[in-house]
């Protein structure tokens, strides 16, 4: 008995105590699951015992408890298999459980947003490209899940920054996404591409309040201030890149503006943003600054090599001068000074000094050798004008020429020295070259309105009375060719026409009439009347057969030239000449007095020789000796002659005894018509001369 009422005791107290210890474990746990539902984030799940599956309900609020818990953990997959096993409950068994419906469904929502984010990031980690359409996750921002809330508004702040709104990107990345990574127990490494993107945002908003000072002070000074940052490069939205690149290219045009510009357009061609007027302004100004800088390099390129050979360019100079490569400079200033010789020849070797002695550019061994050139040139310009002057004293003070050899310059700078060298060279060649001389010299004074001193403007007039006598002096041989023609055509044919005159029945012997032209005006007829073995002196006398040969020299001859002055006949003069064979002479006695004067002056011609002499005796009715013989038969002629009014000479030749028979009987009849053709030569002379419109000879001075 007292052993059952032990035990009942022992019971009663036994029961008692699990009855406390349930209670107050059962009164924790309701406090908890109330605290849950309330959504205490301080909720502390450490005491938590976990209840049997037998115990249904606390079984189930246990585990909805510690899904949640570690979904906001951050473990998922412990989350998940949880939530797995409230699916395996039938929905009756915890539907009647105060709040948890609601509680469990709001899990399985945020579990698919967790997802609905995590797969946005992997194709925002790959594609940098996130819209805020498809940001819009239902429950996203409602998420527990730190990780999960910092992908997902770090994803809004970069949407916003692509479409341009700094201002809410900025603000959804430091109230959110800074106060997830820097203020809670997030660790950022622990979150795939969360750190590398952050650290490019923290960058990004570091540096934009210093972009904008800059870029206001650019763009109210002009002058870039450059700018020290370099900003993460945000394809999406690159305004802000843009104006860094031109904030850094502005700064320093030749060491950055052309890489600048090149990220410049490399980003434009991406760009969806409409880009501010400042903006365009500064790009196209750095585009034009670099352009002018760096100038046309295929251009000068291009002329250069067009250039090297000959020192010459086929075209114009099409190229700038500023480049930031410097040995290029030294080229575009090698073509310049070289081209433009006379011009920009001494201020460009002075600027390739002053480039190389700032720069000290690499150049190679073309370029060197064209820069000696250059120099070389210049120094040699500088002795030919020192040359050329002393030549020109010379040249004064000898009265237009230069005593020994000299040599002058193709070309001078100063067009005074050129008119100077072209003057020398002129009165040395004034026949060939003189009025070429004259026009470039006439054509330098007009182009440059030169002043001619005194002295300058004599030498030059002096020349063009040279030049004036050289075309003289062609027209007179051109007259004198042509009369010559004239001569030529008239001469042979008159002769001809005057030896088949002459001969005639009545003449024992033979008459040959020959042309010879004379001077450059004058004809002559050479009649030779050979004499047969019968004929005497006396028969040589036929007044009839030497007025033949005057009346066709008048009438055939003189008429045809001679104006009505007559001066054709001018200086018109007789030449006779008796010609004796070989043989020895025999003696000769004549009936008639042959009556030539003692004194009378012939010509002697005698082995070879011609003699001027006079006769010895007067010779009457006898002659002693062939050269008599040879005077009397000229006489003869000579006397039926002089009704002519002309001057008449006579000579003998004698033949020698080689020479023997009747071709070397006879007497020459020489008739010099020397100024026969004056008339039609100075007719023909003023003709050309009004043609050619010389004009009258300059003066001299």
């Amino acid at each position: 008995m007292t052993k059952t009422i032990r035990f009942c005791l022992f019971l009663m107290i036994g029961m008692g105590f699990i009855s406390t210890h349930v209670n107050a474990q059962f009164v924790n746990f309701e406090e908890t699951w109330k605290e849950f539902l309330a959504d205490n984030k301080t909720i502390d799940f450490s005491e938590l015992k976990k209840p049997s599956k037998d115990q249904i309900i606390d079984y189930a609020k246990y585990t909805l408890m510690y899904a949640t818990k570690h979904f906001c953990g951050g473990d998922i997959n412990a989350a998940e298999k949880l939530i797995k096993e409230i699916h395996s409950f039938t929905e009756e068994g915890y539907s009647y459980i105060d709040g948890f419906k609601p509680k469990f469904d709001d899990l399985t929502a945020k579990v698919k947003a967790y997802h609905d984010v995590e797969r946005l990031w992997r194709k925002f980690l790959k594609t940098r490209d996130v819209s805020l359409a498809e940001l819009e996750i239902e429950n996203a921002p409602l998420v527990c899940d730190k990780g999960t809330l910092a992908k997902y508004f770090y994803m809004t702040s970069a949407a916003y920054y692509c479409e341009g709104n700094i201002q809410k990107s900025k603000d959804d990345f430091e109230n959110r996404v800074i106060k997830l990574v820097d203020f809670t127990s997030l660790k950022v490494e622990d979150v795939p591409g969360l750190e590398v993107n952050v650290n490019v945002m923290r960058q990004i908003y570091a540096g934009l309040p210093q972009l904008g000072k800059a870029w206001k002070q650019y763009l109210d000074t002009g002058v870039s201030p450059g700018f020290d940052i370099e900003l993460p490069v945000i394809e999406c939205y690159s305004i802000p890149s843009m104006k860094e690149f031109v904030l850094r290219g502005s700064a320093d045009v030749c060491g950055q503006g052309e890489s600048m510009l090149k990220k410049i357009n490399d980003l434009k061609a991406k760009n969806t943003h409409p880009i501010e007027a400042g903006l365009a302004d500064k790009i196209k100004w750095l585009e034009e600054e670099v352009g002018k800088n760096n100038g046309d390099v295929t251009a000068l390129n291009k002329a250069w090599n067009d250039f090297l050979p000959d020192n010459q360019l086929t075209g114009g100079i099409n190229f700038g001068f500023e480049y930031c490569n410097k040995a290029a400079q030294v080229k575009a200033y090698i073509i310049d000074g070289m081209v433009n010789f006379c011009e920009k020849g001494q201020q460009r070797l002075a600027d390739i000094d002053a480039l190389r002695k700032s720069d000290n550019p690499q150049l190679d061994e073309p370029t060197l050798r064209k820069i000696n050139e250059f120099s070389a040139r210049l120094n040699s310009a500088d002795q030919d004008l020192s040359k050329l002057e002393f030549l020109w004293k010379d040249f004064v003070q000898n009265n237009d020429t230069i005593v020994g050899a000299f040599q002058l310059a193709d070309f001078y700078c100063d067009k005074i020295a050129q008119v100077k060298s072209w003057t020398i060279k002129g009165h040395f060649e004034a026949c060939s070259q003189g009025q070429q001389y004259l026009d470039k010299i006439a054509d330098l004074k007009r182009t440059h309105n030169l002043t001619f001193d005194t002295e300058l403007s004599c030498r030059v007039q002096r020349l063009s009375r040279k030049v004036w006598w050289c075309r003289y002096i062609e027209l007179v041989l051109q007259a004198r060719r042509e009369t010559h023609e004239e001569r030529e055509r008239f001469g042979p044919k008159s002769a001809l026409i005057m030896e088949g005159d002459l001969n005639s029945d009545k003449l024992p012997c033979q008459t040959t009439v020959k042309y010879e032209p004379l001077g450059n005006i004058g004809i002559k007829y050479v009649i030779t009347t050979y004499l047969c073995q019968e004929i005497d002196l006396a028969k040589m006398g036929d007044p009839e057969y030497y007025k033949k040969i005057a009346t066709w020299v008048d009438t055939e001859v003189l008429q045809k030239y001679c104006e009505v002055s007559m001066r054709c006949k001018e200086d018109f003069f007789i030449y006779l000449e008796g010609h004796t064979d070989g043989h020895p002479f025999g003696g000769a006695r004549y009936k008639e007095s042959l009556e030539i004067p003692e004194g009378t002056p012939f010509t002697h011609f005698w082995d070879g020789e011609a003699i001027e002499k006079t006769t010895e005796r007067e010779m009457t009715t006898s002659l002693k000796n062939n050269m008599e013989l040879g005077i009397a038969r000229a006489w003869t002629v000579k006397r039926q002659l002089d009704f002519m009014g002309v001057p008449i000479t006579i000579g003998a030749y004698e033949h020698p005894k080689s020479e023997k028979g009747g071709e070397y009987r006879s007497v020459h009849i020489e008739l010099n018509i020397t100024n026969l053709l004056l008339d039609f030569y100075e007719k023909r002379l003023a003709e050309l001369l009004e043609k050619s419109g010389i004009g009258k000879q300059p003066d001299n001075c």
